[in-house]
């Protein structure tokens, strides 16, 4: 299943009104797909080792989650963010920057 945004907006809004206390109600397929945005916007949260390869020489760095390079050569800590550009992964570069 391919989550789009309005997909993401319907989540948003049913999740709005769920906690402004009115009843919504929804199939099981809907309900599925909020709870699959909302899980994988949690996992997100959770901050994952950035991936390490090696080309020709250099050594990149990836996204763990979407694959996005997020560096080249050795990271220092002013060249490394904190989310993925892309994705919004939080990234884990504690054993990098050793």
């Amino acid at each position: 299943m391919v989550t789009t945004i309005l997909d993401i907006k319907n989540a948003i809004e049913i999740t709005k009104r769920l906690l402004d206390g009115k009843q919504v109600i929804l199939g099981s397929k809907i309900w599925d797909n909020i709870y699959k945005i909302q899980l994988e916007a949690l996992e997100k949260k959770l901050a994952n080792p950035v991936v390490e390869s090696e080309h020709e020489g250099l050594t990149y760095y990836h996204c763990p989650n979407c694959e996005y390079p997020m560096s080249i050569n050795e990271p220092t800590p002013e060249f490394t963010a904190n989310y993925c550009n892309n994705c919004g992964q939080a990234l884990d570069w504690r054993d990098k920057n050793d």
